[in-house]
Order: structure tokens, then sequence, then C-alpha cells
């Protein structure tokens, strides 16, 4: 009985005690529903001393999410994120509006004559000093001339690092290319690239540069640093070439080259950091028409990385198309001129080339199709006299995409020759084509104009915003520039 009524007791004490605690809970704080966002923050910084986590100016004892895999904060590549498919940026301004060429009204007389500015010609005009276009809106800067810093390289060569803050200027076989800075009037900056003019920019981080020296090897070049690091070479130092073509896709995944003594195709996988890379196909062309061994093959790799598009050297030379891993090569036809990789307005892969200086043939590299365009820029056809030579579909980005560029006769003659775009959209009927600038070129030839050295061989820019250039700048006979034409920011 005793014991019974001490339980008892102890119980009932006990079941108070809860109570209070219960109590006691429910009033130590407001619940977390009767604050506002504000309030809560409020709340929550006067109840917590230790530093937000992600305030930038403080620090904390948390080491980093992955201390092993994470790169010191100086060699962390800067990554253009939209590399495949490209899409148009609405924040950009599109606005090469061009003078159509449609009809006989619109002559190459509205380019004939080379400007004069204050009484100068552009060639006289310094370097790095802006100066307007005949299209509103738009503008010439001098960049680099022949005996200084060196000229643009060639049409299919992207001049442009990939977010548009650097230019490559180089145009030989000596491992010395220059860099400007492109958000500083193109100023030359010390670093030297030590790569022939077999290199090509990365697609996704605007530092890196991938290039030939040597012959033999291929080599990784970190434009901030100034490494140099061998990532292939081929066995027992056997030549190597990429004709000058970019042999990457959008996002740096492979890289295709010819192997000259072998005659043969060589696919190398250019996302593996290993050393070497390791190899993922080789075609043995001997099995298909001309030859590697004395100039290597045009080796385009589309942006999407779906397509190696690949022809020999010479006139109405065959056009093959093939995967990454170089495999299911197919024939798709005959080329006989310049030509470049590019989109159509259904995303869709092709190669744009110029048929013989009067029209473009557009090669449809997905669907296995082709078309030409009309004769809108042949005399011939009752239209005006353009003929234009060099073609380039380096714009893969925002205003470039869809667009192609043609630029630069085949001998010479016309002063101030138009730089012509076309929209690559499959109309037959009304295409559209523009002339957006002249060349400010004299028409004189220079004793290597039958060459490319001597040309313009213009080049889009990523995205598609301006156009690089070389030229004489009005002179007769006088020293090669590169100029840009772009859109006034």
């Amino acid at each position: 009985m005793i014991l019974g009524g001490i339980i008892k007791k102890k119980f009932l004490l006990y079941i108070i005690s809860l109570s209070f605690i219960l109590i006691g809970f429910q009033n130590c704080g407001p619940s977390f529903e009767s604050y506002s966002n504000s309030e809560l923050s409020s709340q929550l910084d006067q109840n917590d001393n230790s530093p937000p986590v992600d305030d930038p100016e403080q620090e904390t004892n948390d080491p980093p999410e992955d201390p092993i895999n994470e790169p010191p904060e100086e060699d962390k590549p800067i990554v253009d994120e939209e590399v495949d498919p490209p899409q148009p940026n609405p924040t950009k301004n599109c606005a090469f509006e061009g003078v159509p060429i449609n009809n006989k009204a619109i002559s190459n007389k509205v380019f004939g004559a080379v400007p004069r500015i204050n009484g100068k010609l552009p060639a006289e005009i310094p370097i790095g000093v802006p100066f307007d276009g005949p299209v509103p809106g738009t503008e010439y800067i001098r960049i680099s001339s022949e005996k200084g810093n060196g000229v643009h390289y060639y049409s299919t060569s992207q001049a442009w690092n990939s977010d548009m803050t650097r230019v490559m200027i180089g145009d030989g076989s000596v491992d010395d290319n220059r860099l400007l800075d492109a958000t500083n009037n193109f100023v030359l900056l010390p670093r030297r690239v030590s790569l022939t003019s077999d290199r090509v920019w990365s697609n996704v981080d605007p530092g890196i540069i991938y290039g030939i020296s040597g012959g033999t090897s291929i080599y990784k070049f970190n434009i901030k640093t100034g490494e140099r690091v061998a990532i292939y070479t081929r066995p027992n130092g056997r030549r190597i070439s990429f004709m000058g073509k970019p042999a990457i896709p959008g996002d740096d995944s492979r890289m295709v080259f010819s192997a000259l003594d072998e005659n043969k195709l060589v696919s190398i996988d250019l996302s593996s950091t290993a050393i070497p890379r390791p190899v993922l196909g080789e075609l043995p062309w001997g099995n298909y028409e001309g030859s590697i061994t004395q100039f290597g093959l045009f080796i385009n790799f589309d942006h999407s990385g779906k397509w190696v598009q690949v022809r020999p050297k010479g006139a109405n030379s065959p056009l093959y198309r093939m995967t990454a891993e170089l495999k299911n090569v197919e024939k798709l036809g005959n080329m006989c001129c310049h030509s470049d990789s590019a989109y159509n307005t259904e995303g869709q892969s092709v190669i744009a080339e110029t048929v013989w200086q009067s029209r473009l043939r557009i090669w449809n590299i997905d669907l296995k199709t082709q078309y030409r365009t009309p004769h809108v820029i042949d005399s011939s056809k009752g239209n005006i006299g353009l003929f234009p030579s060099y073609v380039s579909g380096r714009g893969q980005k925002y205003c470039g995409k869809s667009w192609v560029l043609m630029s630069g006769e085949e001998g010479a003659g016309n002063p101030n020759y138009p730089l012509i775009l076309y929209k690559v959209d499959g109309n037959t009927t009304t295409p559209t084509f523009k002339a957006i600038g002249g060349d400010l070129h004299s028409g004189a030839a220079k004793p290597n104009q039958s060459s490319n050295a001597g040309k313009q061989k213009a080049t889009m820019s990523p995205d598609g915003q301006a156009v690089m250039f070389d030229s004489d700048g009005g002179v007769p006979g006088g020293e090669l520039s590169s100029y840009i034409l772009r859109i006034k920011k």
C-alpha cells in the first residue's frame, strides 16, 4: 500500500514536470511560419554568430567539397557554356543590316572607291583607331600590319578565342603567332604562341590553343602561363597536319588530323587527360580518292561534333563524311572550290562552297543533299558582277549562326570589293545576300596576289558581330594589314 502510494506520487510528479517542459518548449521561440523572409534572416543572424557561407569576404573552416579535384583558382578555365549546339543570344545586337544584293540597282560601285577618312587612306590610319564603315552602325579598325605583328592567316581559321577577348595573328610555318587584346583596341600582348599556322583555338576554354610544332607533335598551349604541353606525338617522328582547317568540334572532345607519311587519317580523344591522348581511330586512305602523302587532307569537324568532313586538295575533288571515330565513310559528291562548315536555319550541319566564284553550293551534311543558290551575284545572268572566292562559316553562335561570309576575288581588279553575307535558309527563289562593307583593297595586284597570302580571306567572329580580313588599305602594291569590320558597341 505504502509502496503503491509512493509510486503514484512519483508518477504524478513526473507528469507535472513533463507538462512544464512541453510548455517551455512551446514558449522558447516563435514558430518559423510567423516570420517573413527578412525577419527570419534577421532572427537567424542574431542567433548565429558564424559567418554566412555565401559571403566571399568571410572565411570558414569548412573544407572544400572536393579538395582533391578542385583546381587552384588561377588554373580554372573560363568556360563558354554555349558550345553545342550554338544558341542565339537575344541580348546581342545583330544589326549587320547590310545593303541587299538582289538586282542591278545595287552595284559594286556602291563600294567601288576606297574611302578616305579626313583625306587619309585606310592604310594611313593609325593602328587601333576606329573609323566609320559604309553601312550605318558599323566601323573599321586596322589592327596589325604585315611588317609589324603579322596578318590574319586564313578564312577558315578562327582568329578570335571563344569569349572574344583575344585575337591570334600569324601566317606561316614559323612557330610564332602574336596575341592581340580585343578588349583594348587590339594592342599587342607580350605572349607569343609558339605553334605554326596549323593551330586552332579551343571552343570551350578561351585561354587554350591547340596546334602543331616540329611537324610531328600536337601541343596544348596556355596563353596565360605560356606553358606548352605535348599531348600527342606520332610514332617514329612521322609528320602530321591539319591543313589549316579547324579539326576539333564545338565541345573539344575530339581532334582529327592527317598522318602525312602514312597516308592515314587519325582521330584522338581530346577530352582525355592522358599523355599521349588515346587514339580513337585510324583510317588508311588508300581505298579512297586523292592522296594524303604530299599535302594532307582538308579536314572539317562540324561544330556539333557529329561529322568529320574530308576532301583532298585540288579542284573537282571528292567530299566525304564520316563519324568522329572515322567510321561509316560516305562520298557525298565532288567539290571544286573554297568551302567551310556552317549551320543552316534548321540547325543542320552544312558546308558552304563558292562554285567558280559565281554562286554558292550548300551541302547538307546531315541529310546528304545539296543545292545551289541562284546567280544573284553573276553578271552573266543579268545581275551584278561579283565573284567572291573565300567563304567563312566560323560564326557558330548568336548572330553568326546560319550565316556565311564571302570575300575576295580570285584575281585582282575591283577595288574595295564587297564583303557579302548569305543566309543559309534553303531559299533558292529569293535568297538573302547582303553587302556589309568593302575590303578597302586598291584592286592592284601584288606580286603574290595569285597566292592566298596576298588576298583578303575574310573570317567571321564566333558571335557573328565582326569580320577580319587582309587588305592593302587602298595603297596599290602596298603592305598588307589586317582590318576588322564590326558592329559599333
